[in-house]
């Protein structure tokens, strides 16, 4: 009385055929079934749309502070923080680039400081690593031979009047201060 309309348990509250229902399996459950697709719309927007493959959200999926997203398997896979830090629980180890703990199929972008816990990997040939805003000075992977450092750039000692550097083709230069040893 003054509550609503209660189903005897195991009853079912169906839709076009007995295939789409919602039911309760168990008390404190609410099961909703489809043969298709299960749809949560608010306000004439699919907020929320389910198929047996995937599970569509038409706008942010927020979780709580310090909780996790995870997997069967892994239940806490990931983690964020209060302040937004995201964390991957795995430690599988990398041994090319598409294993590891987190793999991007793609590039990957930085804004501020990389801090690397172990061995940095440049896995391909002619790999170039550069460096200033505008990659004025490179390094590049020559294949079984060594490093190349682009041209007219310097290897320097404590400060730019120290240096080893090629100022022209077939020419090495070393310079110091003071002494050469």
């Amino acid at each position: 009385a003054d509550t609503g309309l209660l189903l005897n348990a195991g009853r079912q509250l169906q839709f076009r055929d007995s295939a789409v229902h919602i039911s309760s399996t168990a008390d404190g459950t609410l099961s909703m079934r489809a043969d298709t697709r299960v749809n949560i719309n608010i306000n004439g927007t699919d907020e929320l749309s389910v198929t047996p493959t995937t599970s569509t959200f038409a706008t942010n999926i927020v979780i709580p502070n310090a909780a996790t997203i995870g997997s069967v398997g892994d239940t806490d896979a990931v983690s964020i923080s209060a302040g937004g830090v995201v964390n991957v629980s795995a430690t599988t180890a990398s041994s090319s680039a598409t294993t590891g703990a987190l793999t991007v199929a793609g590039g990957a972008g930085i804004a501020a400081d990389l801090h690397v816990g172990d061995d940095l990997m440049l896995i391909s040939d002619a790999a170039v690593l550069n460096f200033g805003l505008d990659s004025d000075v490179s390094l590049t992977h020559v294949a079984d031979t060594g490093l190349l450092l682009n041209a007219g750039r310097q290897l320097q000692f404590r400060d730019s009047a120290v240096h080893i550097s090629s100022t022209a083709d077939g020419t090495l230069s070393m310079r110091a201060d003071t002494r050469v040893n």
